[in-house]
């Protein structure tokens, strides 16, 4: 396991059991796919298929609308807007609810957390300090009711020309499109700043010198954010948190980072909170982010009942009480926040039309990429 990252299989040489094989590989520039002669399945339409890494998204857009690539996935929904204005080669299609926004709160010390993993591998985190700000659940709890999700949805998220919505709350990292194992019965928090206020107050976090400012024992309710880099939808969202959290006299600069720096500093809990987000698999496994001793619990989460409801749900065959199972760990998870959990997202995918037999789904947004295909007259790359 700890090889893995750096084994050749998984570097240079990746094996092909499918349609498709690695024909191309430069690192950080683009991937590039071609048919595999020794699949027996349908054989792919396409010659060639390149991924192109394009860490910005403005350029990514750019390059979309120049003609320079011809797909591309999390287009922000007033650019729809506009594409679907100017550009009418572009397709739009929906993929459903995949991908989630959350803020996560470091429930534990990082300092106290660095100093352990000097000596062992995975601390105990019951033996590790609460963090100074986000130990509380009741102070995670006072976060989340100061910020609007509904607010964020409505200016992020909808779409200026039709009013519609490209998002929906959340309230677990299980998926709304895993129907009956997501528990619809909870009731998401409503904004409301002067019980945030009261909350915090009650805990201590006062304003005592007038900066604006909450404080408690002398300390000041202020910490970093990290989030990453070159998303225009974080970043009007940090925007928006930013300023909602200053009204509770909570006062949160973010630190924007490239995705590899990121999750380095999540996989070391090296950080305050995080905000970032989920893309949710199509089945029921939520000890990924939940479990005591996962790689990706990156906040330190623990709850016995919630530890409890985990090994029961793993146990357990029958769908009925496997589903109960899961709707209360579901509202365990919630009652205690180490999230702010924000919005599911209805993913906006654009593909020129010239592409034909296109299955773009909540599957994936290259599902039976095989059977794509383009007619003889609109083929663009000769051969």
């Amino acid at each position: 396991r700890k090889t893995l990252r750096q084994h050749p299989l998984n570097t240079t040489s990746p094996l092909a059991s499918g349609p498709w094989q690695l024909s191309r590989w430069d690192k950080n520039e683009r991937i590039a796919f071609e048919p595999n002669p020794s699949w027996v399945g349908t054989k792919p339409s396409l010659r060639k298929v390149i991924f192109k890494v394009i860490p910005s998204y403005d350029t990514r857009l750019l390059e979309l609308q120049n003609g320079s690539i011809d797909m591309m996935e999390s287009l922000q929904v007033a650019d729809a807007d506009r594409l679907v204005r100017e550009h009418p080669e572009v397709k739009l299609v929906r993929r459903g609810w995949r991908a989630m926004d959350y803020i996560g709160w470091n429930t534990v010390d990082p300092e106290a957390y660095k100093a352990a993993a000097t000596l062992k591998e995975k601390p105990d985190l019951a033996a590790l300090p609460p963090h100074p700000l986000f130990g509380d659940p009741a102070v995670r709890r006072a976060l989340s009711m100061a910020i609007d999700v509904d607010k964020l949805i409505a200016d992020v998220l909808t779409s200026s020309a039709t009013g519609e919505a490209y998002a929906r709350r959340a309230v677990s990292t299980i998926t709304p499109a895993l129907c009956g194992m997501h528990n619809d019965s909870i009731k998401p928090i409503s904004r409301d700043v002067e019980g945030a206020k009261q909350a915090l107050a009650a805990l201590g976090w006062t304003d005592t010198n007038g900066d604006g400012v909450a404080d408690r024992n002398g300390v000041p309710f202020r910490f970093v954010m990290v989030t990453s880099a070159g998303s225009t939808r974080r970043t009007q969202v940090a925007a928006i948190v930013k300023s909602e959290l200053q009204e509770i006299g909570v006062d949160v600069q973010f630190e924007a980072l490239e995705g590899s720096a990121l999750y380095d500093r999540l996989r070391r809990k090296d950080f305050d909170a995080a905000y970032t987000g989920w893309s949710a698999g199509l089945w029921v496994e939520p000890a990924n982010a939940w479990a005591k001793d996962s790689e990706f619990n990156f906040y330190s989460y623990q709850n016995p009942k919630a530890t409890a409801l985990l090994e029961a749900g793993a146990k357990e065959g029958d769908a009925a009480k496997a589903r109960q199972i899961w709707n209360d760990f579901q509202q365990v998870v919630y009652d205690d926040q180490p999230y702010t959990f924000l919005y599911w997202m209805d993913e906006i995918v654009a593909i020129n039309g010239r592409f034909e037999n296109t299955s773009i789904d909540l599957i994936s947004p290259y599902h039976h990429l095989e059977a794509w295909s383009v007619p003889p007259a609109k083929v663009k790359y000769k051969q």
